[in-house]
């Protein structure tokens, strides 16, 4: 997912009921993509802060 920041993308696990209950672990990684299949291009341009 793209996120303004690290904290923005905490706070969206944070309200994961997975999350809260102990039953996954998320590890953050940031990357800029520079290789991708057109097709993907919608995905990878849009922000999760983007409504």
């Amino acid at each position: 997912m793209r996120a303004k920041n690290k904290e923005a993308v905490q706070e969206i696990i944070a309200h994961d009921p997975f999350y809260q209950n102990e039953i996954a672990q998320y590890d953050i990684i940031e990357f800029e993509a520079s290789k991708y299949c057109p097709e993907f291009e919608t995905i990878i341009s849009k922000s999760f802060d983007d409504k």
